[in-house]
């Protein structure tokens, strides 16, 4: 894995490495991920981990909420997938 700031418009990581884009923001602000950086990931085939980002084309992202019973508290899921191997299901 290696990490990637958003100024490096999805240049770092070798081909198929995973790369983790974090978020300064959260929960104020959201990560804005530039198209240029999703198309470079996806030619070099890199696995990205997206913190808490804007927008992800082809999906409808809610907005945030607090955590149970209005607590305030703020949550930080990860979700994997069946394209994750180093993931266990």
């Amino acid at each position: 894995m290696c990490s990637l700031g958003l100024g490096g418009r999805g240049r770092a990581g070798a081909e198929g490495a995973g790369v983790l884009i974090l978020a300064d923001g959260y929960p104020g602000k959201a990560t804005p991920i530039a198209p240029e950086v999703l198309e470079e990931a996806s030619r070099k085939k890199l696995r990205l981990y997206v913190e808490y980002p804007s927008a992800l084309p082809g999906l409808e992202l809610g907005q945030p909420r607090a955590g149970a019973r209005g607590s305030g508290s703020w949550w930080r899921p990860t979700l994997s997938g069946p394209n994750c191997p180093e993931c266990e299901s």
